[in-house]
């Protein structure tokens, strides 16, 4: 059954009713209810460029094929809940006004809500979709609820306008993308799991110049599982990131990025490097990264940073705060800190020893390390050929005295060639743990 351009004044009921036919109204208006609660169609369904008046119920409904809701507009709410489409749903370049219900939907193919589409109130909680699901370009102004949503293939949200966004448990075979979008409130990804890449990054051209910053407020990405990288480069984060517990096989990079609040990176588990280069953190806010674990390389070469705290974590690969090829050296503040309480790294790299890419204060206690200098390490951009005059200011960067910093950097030393070196190393510590016990006793102010 094929209608153009009707005009529908008295509500529809079609409720338990079987269709044998394709059911397809184009242009149309519709100013009372439609009640498809329950139907079953054997064919699709399509009300494209139609304008509705009421509320549409399609509950439970069954399609064989697929529908098509395209460039129409909805006053009131569209019940989906329960439906089942063995095909495709398409609402690209609708405008909704009201509520758009999926709680549980399953869809055999995509979900389509692109292209200038606007959205108010969805609610696709533990919605199944067999394809991807796309949002590029479009604007929701209330709130997305996608808690326990399982896409077959990717999920798409780029160069698109959001306020509240649930995701909670969601679960996504493919890649997620976000990338060039704003959103306006909090993005909640707690216990999210994506298959492959997760882009919250900026959009740049051909010629790698950045063209769109994706923009962020408050972000759980707490026990989130990612199954290759996790992109957050060349965007905004305007207030508090967490990706506590969450687990990164590939790389976490956040280059380029601003982040204006707090950052908690707890017990994460990244497989390859973290890379921070040229990002900028809150000089007001601590980075908290404690009891973390990078199975490549940590790189702030060029990032501005206030404090940052990684007790408790581990490097497998280089601990990079610049290098003699061109990294910048990290940006530290009046008042930075650097925690490395009990941190362990495969090596550590930095700029020339003028470079001051180091805080003002450290704390050293535990802090264990195989090698001094990696790649890059070239002149006084090697740590071990530096003198050792500048290799014990560096250990009095920490305030408190303990005798492990400087036993440590002795040991490496001495394994890598410079006997002389660890030997002024450790009478630095026995110089300095003298005054600290004469202070104790207060003998020495």
């Amino acid at each position: 059954m094929r209608i153009t351009g009707a005009c529908f004044e008295e509500s529809i009921n079609l409720k338990h009713a079987r269709l044998v036919r394709q059911l397809r109204l184009k242009s149309c208006r519709f100013h009372n209810s439609l009640r498809l609660v329950n139907l079953h169609l054997n064919g699709w369904l399509s009300f494209q460029d139609s304008w509705f008046g009421s509320a549409i119920n399609l509950v439970r409904a069954k399609i064989d094929g697929q529908v098509n809701l395209s460039g129409s507009t909805f006053s009131s709410k569209l019940a989906l809940d329960g439906a089942r489409i063995s095909g495709q749903l398409s609402m690209n370049g609708s405008t909704f006004n009201d509520a758009l219900t999926m709680n549980g939907t399953e869809i055999g193919q995509g979900l389509f809500m692109r292209d200038q589409s606007t959205f108010k109130d969805v609610d696709m909680s533990t919605a199944k979709v067999g394809g991807q699901v796309s949002m590029i370009g479009s604007r929701f102004t209330g709130e997305l609820k996608m808690n326990g949503t399982e896409v077959g293939q990717s999920l798409f949200m780029q160069k698109s306008t959001f306020k509240v966004v649930d995701l909670t448990t969601a679960r996504v075979d493919g890649q997620v993308e976000l990338s060039g979008s704003t959103f306006e409130s909090k993005l909640t990804m707690n216990a999210l799991e994506v298959g492959r890449s997760l882009f919250m990054s900026g959009i740049e051209n051909d010629q790698g110049q950045l063209v769109q910053k994706a923009t962020f407020k408050d972000v759980d990405l707490s026990a989130a599982m990612i199954g290759a990288h996790l992109f957050m480069y060349n965007s905004r984060f305007k207030s508090n990131l967490s990706l506590s517990g969450a687990r990164i096989s590939g790389d976490l990079d956040m280059h380029c990025s601003n982040f204006s609040d707090e950052v908690t990176i707890n017990s994460v588990a990244i497989g390859n490097r973290f890379i921070t280069c040229r990002a900028e953190f809150s000089t007001e806010q601590e980075v908290v990264f404690h009891f973390a674990s990078i199975g490549s390389s940590f790189d702030l070469s060029g990032a501005s940073v206030g404090v940052i705290d990684l007790t408790e974590t581990t490097i497998a690969g280089e601990f990079r705060l610049g290098s003699a090829k061109g990294d910048v050296p990290t940006k530290w503040q009046e008042k930075s800190k650097l925690v490395l309480r009990n941190t362990s790294v495969g090596s550590i790299q930095d700029a020339h020893e003028e470079s001051n890419c180091w805080p003002r204060e450290l704390e050293l206690d535990g802090f264990t390390y195989r090698y001094l200098g990696g790649l890059g390490a070239e002149g006084t951009a090697d740590f071990g050929k530096r003198e050792s005059s500048w290799l014990v200011k560096w250990l009095a960067l920490d305030p408190t005295f303990t005798p492990q910093p400087y036993e440590q950097l002795a040991k490496v030393l001495r394994e890598g060639g410079y006997p002389t070196k660890a030997t002024d190393v450790l009478y630095a510590g026995r110089t300095r743990a003298r005054r600290q016990s004469a202070k104790d006793c207060g003998l020495l102010r």
